[in-house]
């Protein structure tokens, strides 16, 4: 086994803007609006260099953003047992049905928790580790109101009055133009905006998760065109370490 270095504050937050610490996920058996919510997993945490990091606790959450202490790194550092991960990095069996890939990334070193197809069983519950420190930190950070949204605008012909309540006119101009076409699966290509659009869709997703339009979280956020057509809006916040189609990047070190 090679030599444990133990992990410090510094050596998370080395002063680079490259990603250094990280969890994000895949969509398995996702519904066609879900898909969007669920391209980088349920639950995420970025941290880059400066000890800035990026939280989201829920599919539906807002993307929060706080500055790390070094109280809040040594913690990280020791619950997920960041100086083990030179040896540990591999892929793992975790017995979890429907889901994804889950990657844990630290310092290039990468994990992956997958099916239990032929795989390991995991060395310790790094999961649910991970969860509990994104919970609280999530707890403590701040909405991110600036950057990218992706979103997935799908017509509902349901019958569910509930799904369709409060609907709103689409935001965004021309709504042929933002149902695009046809993805691999069969839905509407899934889209990216920032700026003022991407403020637009934020506060209707507000305003949903909130209670005042639709049946949260069910059916997604309710659009209700002059000419009676029906949509339902799915979105959600961009980190910074993402491409234009919504991929992780990271520099290798």
């Amino acid at each position: 086994m090679p030599p444990q270095v133990q992990a410090t504050p510094s050596s998370v937050c080395d002063g680079s803007a490259s990603l250094r610490l990280a969890h994000w996920g895949e969509p398995v058996n996702a519904s066609t609006g879900q898909v969007v919510l669920l391209e980088r997993g349920a639950q995420n945490l970025y941290v880059d260099g400066h000890c800035r990091a990026w939280v989201r606790a829920g599919e539906w959450d807002e993307l929060r953003t706080l500055t790390l202490g070094d109280d809040d790194v040594q913690r990280l550092t020791a619950q997920l047992r960041l100086a083990e991960w030179a040896s540990l990095q591999a892929a793992y069996c975790v017995d979890v049905t429907d889901l994804g890939p889950l990657a844990f990334y630290y310092a290039a070193k990468l994990i992956v928790l997958s099916g239990c197809n032929n795989l390991p069983a995991a060395p310790f519950d790094l999961w649910s580790t991970m969860r509990a420190q994104i919970s609280a930190l999530f707890s403590r950070g701040t909405p991110v109101t600036e950057g990218r949204v992706r979103y997935r605008l799908l017509p509902y012909s349901g019958p569910d009055p509930q799904a369709v309540r409060g609907g709103q006119p689409w935001p965004l101009g021309n709504i042929d133009q933002s149902l695009a076409p046809p993805a691999v699966d069969g839905g509407p290509a899934i889209q990216m905006v920032e700026g003022e659009a991407a403020t637009e869709l934020r506060q209707l997703r507000a305003r949903y998760r909130a209670g005042e339009i639709g049946d949260y979280p069910l059916f997604g956020i309710p659009i209700v065109e002059t000419d009676g057509r029906r949509f339902s809006l799915y979105a959600r916040d961009v980190s910074p370490f993402e491409d234009a189609e919504g991929r992780i990047t990271y520099l290798e070190e």
